[in-house]
């Protein structure tokens, strides 16, 4: 196609000014473009020979093995996966569901003065063996037996006068249960250390708002129970468990404080416990759970074992079957039964609420949780840590320390503990 007379003279103009521009030495501004080739084909490589995805061992001459073995070697090995699995997610579970505190706790002189302080008050009565430490502390057999007796009349109706029906409703609506209870509980006779007065005037000190009544009673009830040796439990709890009624479950490596106190009293008679029909809440023979108390010394920590299970009565045995089993018989059946039975023990004053809080929280991983959200322990141990650390800072001196700004003295929490007994795992 012939090019009109335009750009012929656009094609001379612009050669002109290429010359003039090289005369001066300067280069074209527009360089001629490159040649473009176009891309070399890629060689593809050999594909590789196809293989079947399965092998037939029969037709290659390898031996047959054994069905039977294969079979049980891929179920327990899924059994173990499964169990690794299991125990992963309920470990995960715990942590999530039930943060351990981190809060300083006692010491374990601190825990020690307090016992001390108990123990010196007017009235107290001896206790039932030296080793008392963080997690309470066992029962004599006269605190025992008061306790079952109490546990048979909360639990047979004794508190409501035996109203039934509407009757009942009406007696529980209006808040009657705990102020009756408490004084059912007074009137058992049963342990109850003075410093429990003390801790009821302070307790309008605990709240911002104004306590009401029933929520005085309630709060008071349960530690009452507590010091009692009654436990405390909830709904979802199977017979016999309860915080204060199994074995020790946590703090094994909490220093156990011992406070000078008088030496035990001789082992005293065997105490039958008082008339009148069991309930619920009874726990079986006064005698044999003292003995076994005594035995044993503070509870040790307590490991995985057959729930629900509740210490028989020794009245149901006649004295003559029990003439019948040989001394060198009974010897090995008593103390694996007294292994086996929960061992009750009784707060005191030194002992310490995280620790016990701790063990609560476990109790309701294993069985359920509290459905009073937090009334069957949880507020209790609380008002009880406000009480220790009134009494440490007003009657021992204790002032309040500038790193934790409390006055427990032992900084090691029950976080830090359970995390140090992981390390060494």
């Amino acid at each position: 196609m012939d090019k009109s007379e335009y750009e012929l003279e656009r094609d001379r103009n612009m050669a002109e000014n290429a010359q003039h521009l090289a005369a001066l030495g300067i280069e074209p501004l527009v360089k001629p473009k490159k040649r473009v080739t176009a891309p070399k084909p890629r060689k593809k490589k050999p594909a590789a020979p196809l293989k079947p995805a399965r092998a037939s061992g029969r037709l290659a001459g390898k031996p047959l093995a054994d069905e039977a073995s294969l079979f049980a070697a891929l179920d327990g090995a899924l059994a173990d996966a499964d169990a690794e699995k299991d125990e992963a997610y309920e470990q995960l579970r715990f942590e999530q569901a039930y943060r351990a505190s981190k809060k300083p706790r006692l010491s374990a002189a601190q825990s020690a003065e307090l016992h001390a302080l108990e123990a010196a008050a007017p009235g107290a009565a001896p206790a039932a063996t030296s080793a008392v430490g963080y997690v309470g502390t066992p029962l004599t057999a006269a605190e025992l037996a008061a306790a079952e007796q109490a546990a048979d009349n909360l639990a047979n109706g004794a508190v409501h006068g035996g109203l039934k029906g509407q009757e009942r409703m009406e007696f529980l609506k209006k808040g009657q249960y705990w102020g009756a209870a408490r004084a059912l509980l007074r009137a058992s006779g049963v342990r109850r250390p003075a410093w429990l007065d003390d801790l009821e005037a302070f307790l309008p000190r605990t709240s911002k708002t104004t306590m009401s009544k029933e929520n005085r009673d309630q709060t008071m009830f349960a530690l009452e129970r507590a010091c009692a040796g009654l436990g405390l439990s909830w709904k979802a709890l199977p017979e016999g468990e309860g915080l204060f009624l199994g074995r020790r479950r946590a703090d094994a490596a909490t220093p156990t404080p011992q406070p000078p106190t008088p030496p035990p009293p001789a082992a005293a008679a065997p105490v039958e416990p008082a008339p009148g029909r069991k309930g619920k809440r009874g726990r079986g023979a006064v005698a044999e759970v003292a003995d076994s108390a005594a035995a044993d010394g503070p509870p040790s920590r307590r490991t995985r074992r057959g729930r629900g299970s509740e210490p028989s009565s020794s009245s149901d045995a006649s004295p003559s079957a029990e003439a019948a089993v040989p001394e060198a018989a009974a010897a090995p059946a008593a103390a694996a039964a007294a292994e086996a039975r929960p061992v009750p023990r009784a707060l005191t004053l030194g002992s310490c609420s995280e620790s016990l809080k701790r063990e609560g929280q476990r109790l309701e991983f294993d069985f359920g949780k509290d459905s009073g959200n937090g009334w069957a322990y949880n507020h209790a141990m609380g008002k009880f840590r406000q009480f220790q650390a009134h009494v440490l800072e007003t009657q021992l001196g204790y002032e309040e320390d500038d790193e934790t700004g409390t006055v427990f003295r032992n900084p090691t929490s029950v976080h830090d503990e359970e995390q140090a007994a992981e390390d060494e795992e």
